[in-house]
This record gives structure tokens, sequence and C-alpha cells, in this order.
């Protein structure tokens, strides 16, 4: 069976003593309506999934649009999203049913542990200056431009920008 180390990559979890975006990451795509509007992104328009969140996160934290923030992000994660992809590849390719559901869960596990050592990237990335902005959504500056970048169209983005506020509570009549 396939495991992380026969990836050549280290995906181990470091003990970071602030894991808020990591937090932030779960429990945002933990809401069920944004979870399919970030697989729709990722799925049609090849989003990669901890972007959107991250550009989420700078947004919520009043970021501005840091051109060379987004630019060290978009390339601290090549490799590993790389590896991602082949992953998330593979276990599409294999059945639901039968042996190959204990297979495709072992590369669930490891497209999970490659997205958290993403995210722990970007974490450190931006910690500096989401200490500085830590105040709330104001703009979606990051979240608007990567999806621009992706020809996502402006419904869509509307969408995006719609369930975030409601996860927030910021949205009108938000339940």
């Amino acid at each position: 069976i396939l495991s992380v180390c026969d990836l050549g990559v280290d995906v181990t979890v470091k003990d970071n003593r602030d894991d808020r975006l990591w937090l932030f990451c779960i429990s945002l795509y933990g809401s069920a309506s944004m979870k399919t509007i970030l697989l729709q992104l990722q799925d049609q328009y090849d989003a990669n999934v901890n972007l959107t969140l991250w550009a989420l996160w700078l947004d919520h934290h009043r970021q501005s649009n840091d051109r060379i923030l987004w630019r060290d992000g978009c390339r601290a994660g090549i490799r590993l999203q790389r590896i991602t992809m082949a992953v998330r590849w593979l276990r599409k390719c294999l059945s639901k049913r039968g042996a190959q559901v204990i297979v495709r869960r072992r590369l669930l596990r490891i497209e999970l542990a490659l997205e958290k050592r993403q995210i722990q990237k970007l974490s450190r990335l931006s910690a500096q200056v989401v200490a500085q902005n830590d105040k709330g959504i104001v703009t979606s500056v990051f979240t608007g431009h990567y999806l621009q970048e992706l020809g996502v169209p402006e419904g869509i983005q509307a969408a995006v920008t719609k369930e975030y506020k409601i996860w927030v509570g910021d949205y009108p009549n938000a339940s």
C-alpha cells in the first residue's frame, strides 16, 4: 500500500502554536454549501481549494492586496499541489467497491495530509501580516482576484462571497 513516505515529500504535521488558518479552513469547509462551491471550483475551474480558503482568510483579516504575498503563497505549495492532484486523480480512478475501497481511503488520507501541509506553509507565510490585521471581513480582494484569474463567472464568485458571509454571520437574514 502506498504511503506518504513513498511520495518523497515531508508531510509531517508540525506542531504550530497557531493553527488558526487550519481551523478556519476545516470549519469553513465543514459548511455543506461552501464545500459544494469549493469542490465545484476545483472540478470545473481547476481551483486550488487551499488557495481559495487562504484568500478568504486573508480577506477575513483585512489584508490589503499584497501581490508579493499572493505570489509567494501561490509558489509555496506548487510541488505539494502537483502531488496532491496526482494522488486525487489516482483515487478517483479507483472503484468505490471491493478491495479498491481500502486503497481509496488510504489515498484520501494522503491527500488530506498533503493539503494540511500546504495550509501550514501558507499559514507561516502570512502569519506576520495576519497578526497585524486581525479584524474581520471587509473585502474580497484576494478571493476575487484568484477566482477572476481562474475565469470563474461573476455569479459563482458572488455565491462564494455570499456563502462565506453566511458562514461568518455577516449576511442579511443569515440563519
